[in-house]
């Protein structure tokens, strides 16, 4: 039960704990425990969303989950397969005490997880998630003696797909657009062309056929060959690519480029400011960020705030400093207000609108971007990264290569058995060069195996 919540909500292997049966009922009894001590002042039993992406182990790990809930006292509405952004809005719509997507992501079929949200659909704290830990590992966790009751809902999908052309479109024509789509096998598959569909623009989708393991295999938004092959073969104005839950988008360009989460952010963010819809004028990412990001941002008059990795903290900056956009390199885009999370088709409507006046590979120029290396290392364990003393003397070595010009980032990842290290430099080449010594000496310390 070490470390059970990670970076976003719980993820492992599916079948094996923490994401088996077992634990993940006790973790739904644990969460509807604490859901029924912040609801105490409410009539009624309260009830929570739960959604799924396309994965084969998505339907017992929500009985699972759902079973736990109910147990509890609480009630759920049964979404079925729709992606994490789409859930969120349903908790605000339906007024529900919270939400939960089964889903890993973009990561392979064989893991998955839960990411939880509370009642105004943002994600759940660190202090949240402790809070229901703590009951979690309670040796008995006590419920109520009433039992909870389930029910389908069928609007999800139309709801969302509404709220996208309304609110993410704003009734703006994207007639003459041709995209091509990629939907990773995932969640999006339905809701991303429809909505494309219904706002006029004239849309191929690619991976669009869940089978419950071939999503994110070799397609989505960490895997955009295909896609930029189809893009120019079409003669498309642009590919989007979706991971399997929908929560990123990484577009690319007629030429067959990839555009990545820190180019989308400064294209947002400098057309926002732009057109006087940056207020205050200020954007939130993460420490993964591209340097030259902060660099376009600071040419433009708007502040760069850096958080913790992470599309929790990048939200939670946001409604500190009053930010209307934020993400991550990854893919993650918010748009806090309307939006309460973080949303690949919002973000790609979005994207396309702007598309449709200027080519995108013209809004690229905005920002040049600095070349980063990103190395995973799977390891076996995961002590203080500043106890491994041959680490930290490999770090220093590394950045007498980069000589003040650039950058190195080595954290271990918050859902996968895997260290990351981020180099950015001023070549590729002396970014791999100091990358080599690193992942030389955390594999002699704490290598493992995938």
């Amino acid at each position: 039960m070490e470390n059970f919540f990670g970076t976003d909500g719980v993820r492992s292997r599916a079948g094996h704990p923490p994401m088996d049966a077992e634990t993940i009922v006790r973790l739904g009894k644990a969460w509807g425990v604490w859901l029924l001590s912040q609801d105490e002042q409410k009539e009624g039993a309260p009830c929570v969303i739960i959604g799924k992406d396309t994965r084969e182990s998505g339907d017992m790990l929500a009985a699972a989950l759902a079973s736990g809930i109910m147990q509890a006292g609480v009630d759920v509405v049964d979404a079925g397969v729709l992606p994490t952004p789409a859930v969120a809005l349903m908790v605000r719509d339906h007024k529900a005490a919270g939400g939960a997507v089964i889903s890993a992501s973009h990561n392979p079929f064989w893991d998955n997880g839960v990411k939880f949200f509370n009642h105004e659909g943002f994600k759940l704290t660190d202090s949240e998630e402790a809070s229901i830990e703590g009951i979690l590992r309670s040796a008995e966790i006590f419920v109520q003696g009433s039992i909870g009751r389930m029910r389908a809902s069928e609007d999800g999908l139309s709801s969302y797909v509404r709220f996208i052309v309304e609110r993410a479109g704003e009734g703006e024509s994207l007639s003459g657009l041709r995209l091509v789509l990629d939907t990773a096998h995932g969640a999006m598959y339905q809701a991303a062309p429809e909505a494309l569909r219904r706002l006029g623009a004239e849309v191929e989708v690619m991976a669009a056929d869940p089978d419950g393991r071939n999503i994110n295999d070799g397609v989505g938004s960490q895997h955009t060959e295909a896609l930029a092959r189809q893009v120019r073969l079409t003669g498309a104005h642009a590919g989007m690519a979706f991971d399997g839950d929908g929560d990123r988008l990484i577009a690319v360009d007629a030429s067959g480029n990839v555009l990545r989460g820190d180019l989308l952010l400064a294209i947002f963010a400098l057309e926002a400011k732009k057109g006087g819809r940056l207020n205050p004028p200020v954007l939130v990412s993460t420490v993964m960020s591209n340097l030259g990001l902060t660099e376009a941002l600071r040419s433009a008059g708007i502040s760069h705030e850096i958080t913790a990795v992470g599309d929790r903290k990048v939200l939670e900056r946001m409604r500190e400093k009053g930010g209307r956009i934020g993400g991550e390199d990854s893919g993650h885009m918010i748009f806090l207000d309307p939006h309460c999370t973080g949303d690949g088709l919002f973000a790609a409507v979005r994207l396309a609108r702007l598309c449709r006046k200027t080519p995108l590979e013209e809004l690229a120029l905005c920002m040049k971007t600095y070349p980063q290396v990103l190395i995973n290392v799977p390891v076996r364990e995961k002590p203080p990264l500043e106890e491994l003393r041959e680490v930290q003397e490999s770090i220093l070595a590394s950045e007498n290569i980069l000589d003040g010009k650039g950058r190195i980032l080595v954290r271990y990842s918050g859902t996968e058995s895997l260290c990351r290290i981020m180099v950015e430099a001023a070549s590729e080449e002396k970014a791999l060069r100091a990358c080599a010594p690193i992942q030389a000496a955390l594999l002699a310390a704490i290598g493992g195996v995938l």
